[in-house]
């Protein structure tokens, strides 16, 4: 079991990565941004934003891995999160449907970054693994790669009614 934080805004691809996190095992927290931060030794504590609009302070050296969205509630974005996050040693997942905030992303240290929707599919698929983000291996950067060139194509319409059934129940709550 790790300890997984999700900081993304749109609720219910949150909630349905979350589900799927937890259903696989894992403590996950969820933020929906953050609008300030501290350094201490090794790590940063974030001002953090829950989905109910409280502030949470997190001390990110708790976590081993973190899934990312490039834009969010907050002060502080993605790019900038990705990097008090592997400066507190935490695995990271970019997240975005924006491709140049998901190279910004990698630049600055996630181990990976892909289209929500791929993440999404990647979790449901078992393409994509949390050892994949702790660890990322060519495999599972092919594995991604591939099933974001062909996501659109008939023979991933399984897979794309799955990931919709999934968001399914959180939309009817946006």
């Amino acid at each position: 079991m790790k300890n997984i934080l999700v900081i993304e805004d749109w609720k219910p691809i949150a909630k349905a990565i979350k589900a799927l996190l937890e259903r696989a095992g894992h403590q996950v927290t969820w933020l929906v941004g953050a609008n300030s931060y501290q350094t201490t030794d090794g790590g940063a504590i974030l001002a953090g934003l829950t989905g109910d609009g409280q502030t949470q302070e997190i001390d990110c050296r708790q976590f081993q891995v973190a899934f990312v969205d490039g834009q969010l509630e907050g002060n502080i974005q993605g790019p900038a999160l990705i990097q008090l996050l592997v400066q507190s040693k935490v695995a990271c997942c970019g997240m975005s449907t924006d491709p140049k905030l998901n190279n910004e992303m990698l630049a600055l240290g996630a181990t990976m970054a892909f289209k929500k929707p791929i993440v999404l599919a990647g979790l449901l698929s078992d393409k994509l693994s949390v050892s994949d983000v702790i660890a990322p291996t060519r495999t599972a950067q092919t594995r991604l790669s591939s099933l974001e060139g062909r996501f659109t194509t008939p023979q991933f319409a399984e897979l794309r009614e799955l990931a919709d059934a999934s968001l399914a129940p959180f939309m009817a709550e946006a």
